[in-house]
């Protein structure tokens, strides 16, 4: 294998993937084609008494990716709709890097979100950076790649820094950060309203443990309790939901949580509705 490969450790064998996920083989080639699946990496059975010379290895993701497919299959959905939810056009090429995550989007915004940079549908040309609300960009895993001043100011009270997102990016690690936690009494509320997002492409908790560096037993125990208490939002690419802010002193700020779906992420944007 190429050295700059995941190692053999990171991957799991076309054979396991096959008895863990119930598919048949035709069906797994044909996630591969469709680019459900990367394509595999190509190497010797871990059992040396095996006949098979050669076996196809996988990122362990590809058995979470299934289960969504499954799960959306069961719901009714064409593959040729999952794949557009996935915004596919063909094979996904390399084994290291898997196509974005559900769920479906209609309009394109730039993967970095960078200040300034536009985006179109049709003849409209918007930029983030002409939403006056506290607003942020999060990718499908769930980590930060754009926030607005607002947001910093009024929704994670000074917690993020735009210089901080070159390091761990994940939302959950900015929710749990001390200076958000002494300022907002109700923070698991805010915690269960990314986790119902979240919970939408992550079929299953084991995500959870390897979220960030240096996240503690604790908060994983935080976050699995949570990630079985909600449930999933649903796949509309405009949702409407509403969120109260209730600091240590007793006050509260409420916001109509509006959430976009991109292919890139989904942006949220919190509209105030009062201040008591």
């Amino acid at each position: 294998m190429d050295p700059n490969s995941p190692t053999r450790d990171d991957l799991i064998s076309s054979k396991e993937i096959l008895r863990r996920s119930g598919i048949s083989r035709a069906t797994l080639n044909n996630y591969i084609k469709a680019g459900i699946l990367p394509k595999p990496v190509v190497g010797r059975p871990q059992d040396p008494s095996t006949s098979t010379k050669k076996i196809g290895f996988f990122p362990q993701s590809c058995l979470e990716r299934i289960e969504w497919v499954q799960r959306m299959k069961r719901e009714g959905r064409s593959m040729e709709a999952i794949t557009g939810m996935l915004g596919l056009e063909g094979d996904a090429g390399s084994p290291r890097s898997m196509p974005p995550g559900p769920p479906a989007g209609g309009s394109e915004i730039p993967r970095e979100g960078a200040r300034g940079q536009p985006f179109h549908a049709g003849r409209l040309r918007l930029t983030v950076d002409e939403i006056s609300f506290p607003s942020y960009l999060l990718n499908y895993d769930f980590e930060l790649i754009w926030v607005n001043r607002e947001a910093e100011q009024r929704l994670f009270k000074g917690a993020v820094k735009q210089e901080d997102l070159s390091a761990s990016q994940s939302i959950f690690k900015y929710l749990f950060k001390w200076e958000f936690h002494t300022q907002v009494a109700n923070w698991r509320s805010v915690l269960k309203l990314h986790m119902a997002y979240a919970k939408l492409v992550k079929v299953s908790k084991t995500w959870i443990a390897g979220l960030f560096r240096g996240i503690s037993e604790a908060e994983i125990s935080v976050l699995e309790e949570i990630y079985d208490q909600v449930s999933p939002v649903g796949n509309q690419t405009i949702k409407e939901n509403y969120a109260s802010l209730l600091t240590q002193d007793g006050l509260s700020e409420s916001f109509k949580v509006t959430s976009i779906l991109f292919r890139e992420g989904v942006l949220f944007i919190y509209v105030p509705l009062e201040f008591k």
